[in-house]
């Protein structure tokens, strides 16, 4: 920007041609020596290595992600899958909760999500589970298998 506005300056009362290719060389040129200023970090994507390579950045962090496995088993014949989880954007702060429920074979019986207003991650990881049992009883499933990710929960309802 500030660039963009010497430019304008030096067109309004030097009366300097615009020259586009300096414009582009000088903004290159600002932006990798000043990259040393950068904090923030980047994805690793195919999109961010072409700005660094292009603006010749180096030295910028890059967020790694680390693969898990996970295993997925389907129930027992004539039992529900449900799996829930809860979440909270802040502790407290606002929060919501969703659910699937799966047959034997995989296939879908029905899902819901919903907010829960202000509320702990606990909370909602409680909230969901209860949830969770309401529509298994008002659906009349009896054999029902919850999955969730938090083992304070479980062991509260344990």
């Amino acid at each position: 920007m500030v660039e963009l506005w010497f430019t304008k300056n030096r067109v309004c009362y030097d009366e300097e041609i615009p020259n586009l290719v300096n414009f582009k060389l000088r903004i290159m040129q600002f932006t990798k020596e000043n990259s040393i200023r950068m904090k923030g970090k980047i994805r690793g994507s195919i999109y961010d290595m072409s700005i660094t390579t292009v603006f010749d950045i180096k030295g910028v962090k890059v967020i790694s992600s680390e693969v898990k496995e996970c295993i997925f088993r389907f129930p027992a014949i004539n039992q529900v899958l449900i799996c829930c989880d809860g979440a909270s954007k802040g502790n407290p702060g606002i929060s919501g909760y969703g659910f699937v429920g799966r047959n034997n074979t995989g296939g879908y019986l029905g899902a819901v999500a919903g907010g829960l207003g202000v509320a702990t991650n606990f909370i909602a990881e409680v909230m969901t589970l209860i949830y969770a049992g309401e529509w298994d009883t008002i659906i009349q499933y009896f054999n029902v298998c919850f999955s969730l990710d938090s083992k304070p929960v479980l062991q509260a309802f344990s």
